[in-house]
């Protein structure tokens, strides 16, 4: 699997002590799970998270929980969406795809 295989690699980096700790970026419990199996000790995932977006909370928080693996919240208050200052404004142009 591909992401076995660039794990594989930093682990390499690790041992000649190019890099201390490993950790992923937007990683499911499926993969975190699937590295703990192969002996690989993450320390931290990088995932999607806000008060709208709780998937997260589905098995992910218990699997890293279990395996030592520190959750790292991406966007937990929707880049901004949720500050007043959006509130009754027009949708941001850069956000208009069909431009």
């Amino acid at each position: 699997c591909r992401l076995m295989d660039a794990i594989g690699i930093h682990q390499k980096l690790q041992r000649r002590g190019f890099i201390e700790h490993l950790g992923g970026i937007h990683m499911d419990s499926k993969q975190i799970e699937a590295c703990i199996g192969e002996g690989i000790q993450l320390r931290s995932n990088l995932i999607p998270y806000s008060i709208l977006d709780r998937r997260a909370e589905n098995s992910l928080v218990s699997v890293a929980k279990s395996s030592g693996v520190s959750l790292l919240l991406e966007s937990p208050s929707c880049e901004g969406w949720l500050d007043e200052r959006w509130f009754g404004s027009p949708r941001p142009d850069y956000l208009d795809l069909t431009k």
